[in-house]
């Protein structure tokens, strides 16, 4: 999976860029990937939850906008990437744990 957070210079976060995005907006419609910038494709303003959200809640977020991960933001700054994988990674404890100790 390719990633990438982008900020501006005071570390707040601007936009977002993924695979996908390289995939579709830039190499599918033959664009040079060294000359194209990023703000020209990223996803801008994107979607985010806050480190205080529960995995509930941010599955729900991300379901309703269709997204596999989503930055967690504290006081403006990106200190996460929540993703659809953690939510699969969570299920799965729930459903195996052993809560009764």
């Amino acid at each position: 999976m390719l990633l990438q957070l982008t900020s501006t210079e005071k570390g707040k976060l601007v936009g977002i860029v993924t695979g996908w995005d390289l995939l579709t907006k830039v190499l599918s419609k033959g664009l040079d990937p060294s000359k194209v910038k990023v703000k020209d494709f990223m996803t801008p303003s994107p979607v985010a939850c806050s480190p205080e959200y529960s995995v509930l809640e941010v599955a729900k977020i991300m379901a309703k906008h269709g997204i596999k991960r989503i930055p967690v933001v504290k006081n403006g700054k990106v200190v996460g990437v929540f993703t659809s994988y953690d939510v699969t990674v969570y299920r799965r404890i729930i459903e195996y744990a052993d809560f009764s100790h």
